[in-house]
């Protein structure tokens, strides 16, 4: 007998308010936030569609999971680190993101740098209904 249990998730920010989500981005982007939300509510308002305004917000939902999940210092670094590699900048010594010697060691981390041990239990570890 196939036995499959489910649980249900919660995913921080996934019904996140604008409002919300700008409260707990970093300050420095909130000005990209402001212009893209009111571009999108352009969209919105000119073609009647929510489209943009769904893309909007999926994106910075995302954002405000990360650097909430991380903290802002953490969150910082990783942004600094990931555009030093996109751009093929060397790496200062001894400055990697969670290390000490220029290499990122991100350890074992779920969704998004979310710790394996800070996430849901998966239901599929109990025992299926006699």
């Amino acid at each position: 007998m196939l036995c499959l249990m489910t649980t249900a998730v919660t995913v921080p920010f996934a019904d996140a308010f604008p409002a919300e989500i700008r409260k707990v981005i970093l300050p420095e982007d909130q000005p990209d936030f402001d212009r893209q939300y009111r571009a999108a509510l352009d969209v919105a308002a000119r073609t009647l569609r929510l489209d943009e305004l769904e893309k909007f917000l999926t994106h910075w939902r995302r954002i405000a999971w990360s650097a909430t999940a991380r903290g802002n210092d953490s969150w910082r670094a990783l942004l600094a680190e990931a555009s030093r590699r996109l751009t093929g900048g060397e790496p200062p010594p001894g400055d990697g993101v969670g290390g000490t010697d220029g290499r990122t060691h991100p350890g074992p981390t779920g969704p998004v740098g979310v710790p394996h041990q800070d996430l849901p239990r998966s239901a599929g570890r109990d025992r299926c209904p006699a």
